[in-house]
């Protein structure tokens, strides 16, 4: 996050830059803070939202190159600790009926 910047534009900004999509926030999925408990960790909080691509182009960054994948090949790179927020997701994209292409 950027100073003043609310976590909803940080997400937006975050998204444009890193992936050259823009979007609109549909809603908070949920919140993770994970603590550190050592000098040389920080302790984070992440916020995942639902949200529906409304324009760009997909792009690579210095992030990386982003692309669409399958819930199963996301799952099996995805890090034990950050099933979770996958699980709320899906949760709560069946609960809304949502395309999981729009979210």
């Amino acid at each position: 996050m950027r100073w003043r910047e609310q976590p909803e534009q940080t997400a937006q900004r975050e998204c444009r830059e890193e992936t050259g999509l823009h979007i609109h926030l549909n809603g908070l999925i949920g919140y993770y803070p994970t603590s550190s408990y050592q000098l040389d960790r920080m302790s984070t909080l992440n916020l995942a939202y639902a949200a529906e691509v409304t324009g760009g182009t997909l792009r690579d960054s210095i992030e990386g190159h982003p692309y669409w994948i399958s819930e199963g090949e996301l799952r099996a790179k995805l890090s034990p600790r950050y099933h979770i927020i996958l699980d709320d997701y899906l949760r709560y994209r069946d609960r809304r009926g949502t395309n999981i292409n729009q979210a």
